[in-house]
């Protein structure tokens, strides 16, 4: 036994808006660390951004969002063999994107549009008191995705919905190259 609820509402807005946020963070705040007796360095910054509205009144809208962060690292290792014991520095960085657009064709016909965009980047695995810096990676990972949906209402008893979509993923792990 069970029941399925269809329903199908009116999204977006006519007028234009968006947001901005930032965040940041850094290492001067931070206590020595108890391992490595020294405060490490650490710094993070990350921003946004969304923006949407009509690109025709009651009928066509899109929406639209950014984010980007970026976080300069060090990596410390702390192994039991001082030779090993470095820092190695990168920075990390991730990039998303994303866009949505409705379109309402009549009352009963609706298209949604939504596409994604996302890239990761790690310069290296974090330093551990298991590992050395020999075992370290650069890391780079991607994402896209595309989804599409038609809805049609027939009436009170019917309604007929097509999906298209599109996910592809991405991930590449290579040694760093040391100079």
């Amino acid at each position: 036994m069970g029941v399925q609820v269809n329903a199908v509402t009116k999204s977006g807005t006519n007028t234009p808006g968006g947001s901005v946020s930032g965040y940041f963070r850094d290492d001067r705040f931070n206590a020595a660390d108890f391992v490595a007796h020294k405060v490490l360095p650490y710094s993070n910054q990350q921003v946004s951004g969304t923006f949407g509205g009509p690109i025709r009144k009651d009928r066509v809208h899109y929406f639209a969002n950014y984010e980007y962060e970026r976080e300069p690292r060090t990596s410390t290792w702390t192994t039991p063999y001082r030779a090993f014991n470095i820092d190695l520095t990168g920075t990390r960085w991730q990039r998303e994107a994303g866009v949505r657009v409705d379109v309402q064709f009549s009352p009963r016909t609706r298209l949604s549009m939504r596409g994604t965009n996302w890239r990761e980047y790690i310069p290296y695995a974090a330093g551990s008191a298991t590992t050395t810096p020999a075992a370290s990676v650069e890391t780079n990972n991607k994402s896209n995705q595309f989804n599409a949906t038609l809805t049609r209402v027939f009436g009170t008893q019917a309604v007929n919905e097509v999906k298209l979509g599109y996910a592809g993923s991405g991930w590449d792990q290579t040694t760093p190259v040391k100079n």
